[in-house]
């Protein structure tokens, strides 16, 4: 996989259509972030949408690297509420409020989809 597919990739993260998005993943993909780890392209969706839900969410990757066997992207993950979340990492987040995490985030692929996803915060 290349800068290519990443960007195509977070270009349809962002359009919030789960079911373009569905086609990327590895149906045994793997999302690692910090403690959690969802398993399975079902409840990686399920998780997608609650998140779009919630947030408008757009991810911005500001640099991507493609290594022998992974992606390695930093992101600039950008959160508005759509209405008052009572718990995201561990905060309150009301209606409006914008947050920006930068994340560094690891792929991996199997048969040209997205096999692992490992996410950690960075700064």
């Amino acid at each position: 996989m290349d800068e290519n597919f990443m960007r195509a990739y977070y270009a349809i993260y962002n359009s919030e259509d789960p079911d373009k998005l569905e086609s990327l993943y590895h149906p045994d993909v793997i999302l690692r972030n910090g403690d959690i780890e969802i398993v399975g392209r079902e409840r990686l969706l399920a998780t997608y949408q609650e998140m779009i839900r919630n947030f408008d969410d757009k991810m911005s990757p500001s640099s991507i690297r493609v290594e022998a066997n992974a992606v390695v992207v930093d992101i600039l993950d950008r959160l508005r509420a759509r209405h008052d979340v009572t718990d995201f990492m561990g905060q309150s987040v009301r209606e409006g409020e914008v947050l920006e995490l930068r994340l560094r985030g690891r792929y991996e692929f199997e048969d040209q989809r997205i096999r692992r996803i490992t996410l950690e915060l960075v700064g």
